[in-house]
């Protein structure tokens, strides 16, 4: 919902001239969405891209962690959207429809680390989640009055430039 206040139509205006001015001081722009992507997470991404080309900007990937789902293979462009990040560096990268990087998928990743990158982050014990989940599903099943279970699991923190710690 947009207040119809004064302060906050010119926050937003404010905002959308810093966007327009960092697209136009910039060559090149990495996008992703978010893991499982459907489609307002891709069609997002990809119309992003488009426009970003129709300003003129040759240099535009948008990338996924996951494979395009078949049922998604229709939308223009699908076919160019890259599963690996690339080692090039980018001026910008913008993610869509999801808050952080983590949940792009590309938290943690070898690439974070390059000099192109050098993105803080936390790779998640992925594979002690996905145990936990099923262990506590298949004992919800066995027992199903039990109580609601919460397990903490221990992700290891990536020192990188891209936040002030």
């Amino acid at each position: 919902m947009i207040s119809m206040r004064k302060g906050a139509i010119l926050t937003k205006t404010k905002i959308s001239s810093k966007l327009l001015n960092l697209i136009k001081q910039n060559r090149s722009f990495i996008i992703s969405g978010h893991i499982n992507p459907e489609g307002d997470s891709l069609g997002s991404c990809l119309a992003l891209a488009l426009g970003l080309r129709k300003m003129g900007k040759k240099d535009v990937c948008v990338i996924s962690r996951d494979p395009v789902p078949e049922s998604m293979k229709f939308l223009p462009s699908s076919k160019t959207i890259k599963q690996q990040l690339p080692k090039k560096k980018f001026d910008v990268a913008i993610i869509i429809d999801c808050n952080e990087v983590a949940r792009t998928g590309f938290d943690g990743f070898n690439a974070a680390s390059l000099d192109s990158y050098n993105l803080t982050t936390i790779r998640q014990p992925v594979n002690q989640m996905a145990k936990a989940a099923i262990d506590i599903l298949l004992e919800r099943i066995e027992n199903p009055d039990s109580p609601p279970e919460k397990r903490v699991l221990a992700g290891k923190f990536i020192r990188g430039n891209s936040a002030r710690i």
